[in-house]
């Protein structure tokens, strides 16, 4: 599902484009500076105070503790996208950037429209980037738009493979109904989340 003997474009052939060589490096760099401004920018939204949303959907869901299959489903996205990626840089790029550019939207809004929690949240425990990149231990007022779910959802548009969108697809609606269970996010921060991608 990941390596298909007619890939028209490589490493080899990427990189001797200059225009490539440039993009790669300059994206890789920003997503570097990216996780240092995620750990100064979020404990700032941390602190604002929002408003609350009468979710009509979230109101009738008992929460539920979801993190770890959230986290299990997220990350095997992730790692099974990466590897299909890695022998298409173009479409590597693609999602560097996909990145940058949903990153910066996504502070864009968290900044506009300052929310406070649903009623009942239970704080999602990250394995991995709790540990690695956010500073403060629960963040929970990151609410519009999810971005688990732009993320996933993300990889599902740029992969080729049927098979793969097929399983994206589903890790995106997984996703989007854990974080909803789990009270993380209101549900139209879930609802416009694909849509974010997909304008990105």
């Amino acid at each position: 599902y990941f390596k298909s003997p007619d890939i028209k474009g490589n490493w080899r052939d990427a990189w001797t484009k200059k225009s490539f060589r440039i993009e790669f490096i300059i994206s890789s760099i920003l997503i570097l500076g990216m996780v240092e401004f995620i750990n100064w920018y979020f404990p700032i939204i941390q602190l604002r105070d929002g408003r609350f949303i009468n979710d009509p959907i979230v109101g009738v869901i008992p929460p539920v503790d979801l993190s770890w299959a959230t986290f299990i489903v997220m990350y095997a996205v992730v790692i099974s996208g990466l590897v299909y990626l890695a022998y298409r840089p173009k479409q590597l790029l693609i999602l560097f950037e996909s990145v940058l550019l949903i990153t910066m939207t996504r502070m864009c809004t968290l900044y506009l429209f300052p929310l406070e929690p649903p009623l009942g949240i239970i704080p999602l425990e990250d394995p991995i980037l709790g540990k690695l990149v956010y500073s403060s231990k629960h963040i929970t007022k990151d609410l519009f738009f999810s971005g688990h779910t732009v993320m996933v959802f993300m990889f599902f548009l740029i992969v080729r493979q049927p098979f793969l969108k097929a399983l994206f697809l589903l890790a995106t609606i997984l996703i989007g109904s854990f974080v909803i269970i789990q009270h993380v996010h209101y549900s139209f921060d879930v609802i416009v989340a694909p849509l974010f991608s997909w304008i990105i």
